[in-house]
């Protein structure tokens, strides 16, 4: 089964290298992942929301998935699955920008790009479209540039949305729990 996922994840990045590489992209690209440079983006976002007591659900909410995801992802998943990154796989390709040093699997640009846009559709119906081509543009930027696997982004995805999922049930309950002891809506 993994040689037949990492087969697949060869051939997407090769075409991709191949048949989609052109100098608008690239530098489209390293703009977009830049967004995802340390959750910076969407940090702001949280900080933002946490700026307005009607919006402050949200943003706690935004911001435990960011840790969260960051935590599960950087910090307990890549270091037990330790997949190398395909720009250490395949040191000739040309590469735009640095490739880090840390493991492949999962995308952590993807699985927090996901789970912040996840927050953001939940609470805020009117940023879905916005949050969601932002979240899927820095998960296929990791491709593109050369440092991830589709699988780790895919990976990535599905991981922030169960993340963001858990975070949300957990902060409604707590909303909830502490409305129904202060009286506070």
């Amino acid at each position: 089964m993994l040689n037949w996922i990492q087969k697949i994840d060869k051939e997407i990045l090769f075409f991709i290298q191949g048949h989609w590489k052109s100098s608008f992209l690239d530098t489209l690209m390293v703009f977009v992942t830049s967004l995802g440079n340390g959750a910076f983006l969407w940090i702001f976002i949280a900080f933002l929301l946490l700026l307005t007591r009607k919006y402050q659900k949200s943003g706690l909410a935004l911001i435990c998935t960011i840790c969260l995801s960051l935590i599960l992802g950087d910090h307990i998943i890549k270091p037990l699955i330790m997949r190398p990154r395909p720009c250490h796989a395949y040191p000739w390709v040309p590469l735009l920008i640095s490739c880090p040093i840390t493991p492949s699997f999962p995308s952590g640009h993807s699985m927090v790009a996901a789970a912040s846009a996840t927050v953001l559709i939940y609470y805020h119906r009117l940023t879905a479209i916005g949050a969601i081509i932002i979240a899927l543009a820095i998960a296929f930027s990791r491709i593109y540039l050369f440092v991830h696997y589709p699988s780790d982004a895919l990976g990535g995805i599905l991981l922030g949305i169960l993340t963001s999922s858990l975070v949300i049930l957990g902060i409604n309950k707590l909303y909830k729990i502490l409305e129904d002891k202060t009286g506070m809506t």
